[in-house]
């Protein structure tokens, strides 16, 4: 981790970390006068909770942004995830994370025109087919959690606890992830194959392949109107 960066301007950028975190940024000219700081402040685990731009001029500092954590970390892997994040406006966005893999559960957006846009996420569990000594496929020995779905509404509120839009199924978005078969006849090693949108009755799928060392090599447009990402 950097203490200092000099960029090619010849400006100084001094850092102080905590726990592998910035914790202080200061920027000074080539000559060693500040014009500027950014402060932060960070909780007794090392998470970053606020972060303020302070001005040359001595003008009033300007909050960048502002985020809450779990007070104790009662689950490792959830407790160092912001509850919410606060912009410099005051607008709010809130999330709530699985208990099982620390996964964004929920991502519920500032409100517009009164509704608060919501993002659902769903995962599922998965393993990937390796082959074996005898030349067929078996799965790994333990599964890995992959995100399934991201759903929306587009215009108006979303119940989280019954999954759905208060307007129908009509008015939600849906985006789905496929990773390949779930069987040993063939390896698969779980990366994305496709991600598809749903919406008014109409699916837009793009498909992804790959080379032997997992490189990303080429990529379909929806308007190839695939029913499946073989």
């Amino acid at each position: 981790m950097p203490g200092y960066l000099i960029d090619a301007a010849g400006l100084v950028s001094n850092y102080e970390w905590r726990r592998g975190k910035p914790v202080g940024l200061i920027r000074n000219s080539a000559f060693g006068a500040p014009f500027s700081s950014v402060g932060f402040q960070a909780d007794n685990r090392g998470n970053i909770k606020k972060q303020t731009l302070i001005p040359s001029d001595t003008s009033a500092p300007i909050t960048l942004y502002t985020k809450v954590f779990s007070s104790e970390c009662l689950n490792p892997k959830t407790c160092n995830k912001p509850t919410s994040i606060t912009d410099g406006k005051g607008n709010v966005t809130a999330y709530t994370y699985s208990s099982d893999h620390g996964g964004v559960l929920t991502e519920v957006a500032p409100a517009v025109g009164g509704v608060s846009p919501v993002r659902r996420y769903a995962y599922g569990q998965r393993y990937a087919w390796i082959k074996n000594a005898s030349g067929g496929f078996v799965h790994a020995g333990d599964p890995v959690w992959l995100l399934l779905s991201e759903k929306t509404c587009r215009t108006t509120a979303t119940n989280v606890a019954a999954d759905s839009c208060a307007g129908g199924a009509s008015d939600e978005v849906v985006t789905s992830y496929d990773y390949g078969p779930d069987t040993g006849l063939v390896g698969n090693n779980l990366l994305l194959r496709g991600r598809a949108v749903t919406a008014d009755g109409v699916t837009l799928r793009t498909c992804y392949g790959y080379d032997d060392n997992g490189n990303k090599i080429w990529e379909t447009s929806p308007r190839a109107g695939l029913a499946t990402c073989d």
